[in-house]
């Protein structure tokens, strides 16, 4: 536990914990956070990335276009300079091209504050992985299970890589690809799709584990998804926002804005995306305080083109967002890292501040049972007593 030496005195201030804001943003992944620009379909849909970019002005560096460069290479492209997600990445790939390096530079030498790691999908996908064996029940469950602890293996090279330089990481659980139109017309057994699932949920509880062992916050975009589309036995047909219907189980252009996806089947279009943004925004918001204002309804359809023709209606059927975020634990070691980020700092006072003014467990830093005035000079003694 780092701590800077600094002794507080003087009145309590009755101010609330500071928003801190991104600096910049870095993204590890697949199609489903690369830019749409970068394919055909991205004239008339965008990304949960390109959403944040243009709609919260959320800054993920230049476009190679803007640099002056025409393009970054793989397995970036055209895109955004710290945007490293790559269209048809798992994680092999992921590792084999630098996306992890890269964005342990864009943190050392390109002032990237924050780091969004959805990845794993197409490691277990039809086009790449074993999907097919398993929703055919050719793969024993020993296979499954080291299939999974391999790619694990390459999800925790890859946090490794980040982890402890400084940004603030999330890690997003997978979406079960089985919920993809195309997946769906080509596998069409809700038994067999159902079996493959459990390659997404192994994989997703254990890249879980390994993010909150390393004190990073986890999205969990598998349970969302299927709030979303339903489960492969019961799936839905529709989703209503704000009184229009965006139908799940269609595929369009630009020309049909009603349509979940786009017309290759697979890749949701910005409705769907625009929802998987605002859970991004929503843990993001929980776990590092960065106070960016979620989507509304009436935004995520004119992110297709269409506009509202009735009350919001998205909490009914997926709940509150910050139900899908889980947050590492405190230390119970060190009290005064109240902001719990593993270090100590003067950010802590603002948090404890925060704490004190919420009547929050966090304020107690005596261990009383009670959040009063004396937790104040606990949580200097604290502070400056440090955390081994």
């Amino acid at each position: 536990m780092k701590r800077n030496a600094v002794i507080f005195a003087g009145a309590l201030m009755a101010t609330s914990a500071a928003a801190q804001p991104i600096t910049k943003l870095a993204a590890i992944g697949d199609s489903l956070s690369d830019e749409y620009a970068e394919q055909n379909y991205g004239s008339y849909s965008m990304s949960w990335t390109e959403i944040l970019v243009a709609e919260r002005g959320i800054a993920m560096g230049q476009t190679a276009g803007a640099a002056g460069i025409g393009n970054w290479g793989e397995p970036r492209r055209t895109g955004h300079e710290d945007n490293w997600a790559r269209y048809s990445h798992t994680t092999d790939d992921a590792l084999a091209t630098g996306q992890h390096t890269g964005t342990a530079d864009g943190i050392q030498n390109r002032n990237v504050s924050h780091v969004v790691v959805f990845l794993g999908g197409n490691d277990f996908g039809p086009a790449h992985g074993p999907y097919a064996d398993v929703y055919n029940d050719n793969w024993s469950q020993s296979q499954i299970d080291t299939f999974v602890d391999q790619q694990l293996d390459n999800a925790v090279t890859i946090l490794d890589e980040i982890d402890g330089l400084g940004a603030k990481v999330l890690v997003v659980t997978l979406y079960d690809f089985g919920g993809m139109l195309s997946v769906e017309q080509n596998f069409p057994d809700p038994v067999g799709r159902t079996r493959a699932s459990v390659m997404y949920e192994q994989f997703s509880q254990g890249l879980a584990n390994e993010a909150l062992d390393r004190g990073m916050p986890v999205l969990d975009m598998l349970s969302l998804s299927r709030a979303i589309f339903g489960t492969h036995d019961e799936d839905f047909n529709s989703l209503p926002i704000a009184g229009r219907t965006i139908r799940l189980n269609t595929k369009g252009d630009g020309s049909r804005p009603d349509r979940a996806f786009v017309t290759d089947g697979t890749h949701p279009k910005s409705t769907i995306q625009g929802i998987w943004c605002n859970a991004i925004i929503t843990a993001l918001n929980d776990a590092f305080d960065t106070d960016i204002t979620p989507l509304t309804e009436t935004e995520i359809l004119a992110l297709v083109g269409l506009t509202p023709d009735g009350p919001d209606e998205l909490d009914a059927r997926l709940g509150d967002l910050s139900d899908y975020v889980t947050l590492p634990p405190t230390s119970p070691e060190c009290t005064p890292d109240v902001n719990g980020d593993g270090m100590l700092t003067p950010t802590d006072f603002t948090a404890w501040v925060g704490a004190f003014n919420a009547n929050a467990p966090e304020c107690d830093q005596n261990g009383d049972g009670a959040c009063t005035p004396t937790d104040f000079t606990a949580w200097v003694g604290n502070f400056n007593a440090g955390c081994g």
